[in-house]
């Protein structure tokens, strides 16, 4: 036996010999599965090109050993389907379906396996400190599959949503994508498990739980080039404000994906996600969570300062700070200060300054403070 050092280690597992059922590993890339094996929905599992090398209760699929979904499947001689989907055996013919692309895909289509979920992927610092993808030496989330949209610039979605729409998400990770005006394909983080997937990571920012410094609602402004975040680690904030694309990139990527939705998740290196939440209400310049989410056409302005902006649906509160909240309930978002008023600068939701929970900014005057950093996203 042997252990599998997996970058999450979040768990081990034991490989065993065909007839031993394999205990699964949570993964997000390649690079956390042990030799032989690959990342595949979310799971570490051994690679195959035959039934004879899984285990007893496993078939080979898609290049990899899974679970048999049916107790005649291993020994019925019928092909594996898609990782993502499963064959059920019929009586008179195997019912299957050709997806837009001209691959098999099975006639029932039982979901997604459970992913790796974000607050764990998070809170695992091996995670954190893992280097950005090198695509180019085949890490990438394209998993077994390198015909899968996504997982590859040769081979790019046109958005996380138009991905994981089309059957070929495996997963939270970096993918492919090309916009129209563009002339190269560029990598992203999908969140594809959150409130239905879909999501791409924008920003992130450092909050402060010091004073009114810096002039904080004019970071929303900054940003490098089409540097889009790849991972979800707070270790930027450690000497940076920032991480992630410029405000026209931003702004440029909203428009072309026709997005509807932007997204805030405050987090903790060791807590993972402690508040997120969504909107698609008051896509306003003056409104920095959607400056800092979307680029707000390229300029923020100042405004909606010490006032509410609209509502947010709460997708997960682990935090004991303000007013409850309760996850699937929409509350109110309060704006404290505005853009260039060099003042306390903050965003909460469920109260004002001094009852609702802190999203992001850079002061904790009345003790709102959640996280030392928060997430970006668009949808």
């Amino acid at each position: 036996m042997r252990r599998i050092g997996s970058t999450i280690g979040l768990t081990t597992a034991i490989v065993c010999a065909a007839g031993c059922q394999t205990r699964q590993v949570p993964c997000q890339l390649n690079r956390d599965c042990d030799e032989g094996e690959l990342c595949t929905d979310g799971i570490c599992r051994r690679t195959c090109n035959s039934n004879s090398v899984c285990a007893r209760t496993e078939t080979c699929q898609a290049g990899v050993c899974q679970f048999a979904t049916d107790a005649g499947e291993r020994d019925s001689g019928l092909d594996a389907a898609p990782a993502d989907h499963v064959r059920i055996p019929d009586a008179s013919r195997d019912r299957e379906l050709v997806d837009a692309n001209g691959r098999d895909r099975a006639a029932v289509d039982v979901g997604q396996p459970d992913q790796l979920d974000l607050d764990r992927a998070v809170a695992d610092t091996s995670t954190l400190d893992r280097p950005a993808v090198d695509v180019s030496a085949g890490d990438q989330a394209s998993g077994a599959d390198a015909t899968r949209i996504g997982s590859s610039s040769d081979n790019p979605g046109a958005s996380c949503s138009a991905i994981k729409g089309g059957g070929d998400s495996i997963g939270d990770g970096v993918y492919w994508i090309k916009l129209t005006n563009y002339a190269a394909a560029f990598e992203i983080y999908c969140d594809m498990t959150t409130d239905g997937g879909g999501w791409i990571l924008a920003f992130k920012l450092r909050n402060d739980d010091g004073d009114a410094s810096p002039n904080y609602y004019l970071l929303v402004a900054g940003g490098s080039g089409r540097n889009f975040p790849l991972d979800l680690s707070g270790d930027f904030a450690a000497s940076n404000w920032i991480e992630g694309a410029s405000l026209s990139e931003r702004w440029a990527l909203w428009s072309e994906i026709g997005a509807s939705e932007y997204r805030g998740t405050t987090l903790d290196s060791s807590s993972g996600r402690l508040l997120d939440v969504k909107k698609s209400d008051n896509r306003d310049s003056r409104n920095m969570f959607y400056c800092a989410a979307t680029g707000c056409g390229n300029s923020p302005s100042s405004g909606y300062s010490n006032s509410w902006v609209g509502m947010a649906t709460i997708l997960v509160s682990n935090t004991a700070v303000g007013a409850a909240l309760t996850a699937g309930q929409e509350y109110q978002q309060y704006q404290y200060g505005d853009f260039g008023c060099n003042c306390w600068e903050s965003t909460h939701i469920g109260g004002n300054s001094s009852a609702g929970a802190m999203l992001f900014g850079d002061n904790n005057r009345n003790g709102m403070y959640v996280g030392p950093y928060t997430a970006f996203w668009i949808r």
